[in-house]
């Protein structure tokens, strides 16, 4: 019997018969509770420490939500990916890069992630990230199709936005991080900034001329521009527990009186904030 090998396991066997059987090519699972997440999904047979390539090679989306895994490797096989959701306490490294389809990637509670490579990600477009409270750093400036990020209660200290020019940035959600600055000025389209509950010093907004919605509360601000020419716009304005004395708004704007904006009591609205 002659058994001829191909990569990751396929095999052509010609018996005595002169009968040849094919199989499928394998991605190798060695996690099981990976493998037992993919046999759940009645997507592979067996927990054997592999999986059918062709099987996975269509899959579009996999949540993975409370799915105990420490490794992920395999799923760079997964090349049709568009969607992943990932919360596992276990899981220690993970790289998507593979899985260039990505449009939606959410990592929660992956406390041990130290980080998360999205560089090669073009195609990424929201990006939803909370209680990994070993990564520090992220970078997103290749990500230029981002449109929405949402970081919540990370250790996060760097954050490196989108730098095309033609960046699709829309919604920021930064909650609870230890971000000390920002510079959301190169982001015309900007509509949502929720960055509440940081270390944020100052925030200059006057270059984001689409802005609907802005908290920036609990953040020891000593500036805050909202001068944007556009203030008529912004619906919901929260500048409570911070520092700032005065808040640069637009010549000739009054904010509503209906509590859609609101500031602490000390603080003034001005369009010529010294």
């Amino acid at each position: 019997m002659l058994c001829l090998f191909l990569f990751l396991g396929s095999c052509i066997t010609d018996d005595e018969a002169g009968t040849v059987i094919e199989n499928s090519v394998r991605t190798q699972i060695p996690d099981a509770v990976f493998e037992q997440f993919l046999v759940d999904q009645g997507i592979d047979d067996a927990v054997d420490g592999s999986v059918s390539s062709e099987a996975i090679s269509g899959v579009e989306e996999l949540d993975m939500t409370d799915i105990p895994v420490a490794s992920l490797n395999g799923l760079q096989d997964f090349t049709a990916l568009r969607k992943f959701l990932i919360r596992s306490t276990q899981l220690t490294s993970f790289d998507p890069n593979p899985n260039t389809q990505l449009r939606y990637l959410s990592t929660n509670g992956c406390v041990n992630l130290t980080s998360l490579p999205v560089n090669s990600l073009s195609l990424l477009d929201t990006l939803y990230m909370s209680n990994n409270n070993s990564l520090l750093s992220l970078d997103v400036s290749q990500n230029t199709n981002l449109k929405s990020l949402h970081v919540i209660a990370d250790k996060l200290e760097n954050l490196v936005l989108p730098q095309s020019e033609t960046n699709q940035f829309i919604d920021l959600i930064l909650l609870n991080t230890e971000l000390t600055s920002i510079d959301l000025s190169p982001f015309e389209e900007l509509e949502k900034v929720r960055i509440e509950d940081n270390k944020l010093g100052s925030l200059d907004l006057s270059s984001n001329l689409n802005l609907l919605e802005v908290d920036c509360s609990g953040n020891p601000l000593a500036m805050l521009n909202l001068a944007n020419g556009s203030n008529e716009m912004l619906e919901l304005m929260d500048a409570r527990d911070t520092e700032v004395g005065c808040i640069q708004i637009d010549v000739g704007f009054d904010p509503p009186a209906d509590g859609s904006w609101q500031k602490d009591a000390q603080t003034i609205y001005s369009d010529s904030c010294q």
